[in-house]
């Protein structure tokens, strides 16, 4: 029994992996996403927390990170 441990917890490791990938074709992003994103971006560019500002930001920030590394955003910097 204790040599058949192992295997049912990587049979059970590998259901999941294979369920969370087939799940993945079905749902789709979080609706938060939407706000989140660009309040990230414009705490990390302009350090303007005016967006978003029910939730704490260090998510918001991490969301927003990889969009540091791209070239070209239209995102409004003169807003008001």
């Amino acid at each position: 029994m204790k040599k058949l441990s192992p295997i049912f917890a990587i049979l059970l490791v590998l259901l999941m992996l294979i369920l969370a990938t087939l799940s993945q074709k079905q749902e789709s992003a979080i609706m938060d996403e939407v706000a989140h994103i660009p309040a990230g971006y414009s705490y990390l560019t302009q350090k303007d927390m005016r967006l978003n500002p029910e939730h704490p930001p260090l998510l918001k920030d991490l969301s927003a990170i990889p969009l540091l590394f791209m070239q070209e955003i239209n995102f409004p910097k003169d807003a008001k």
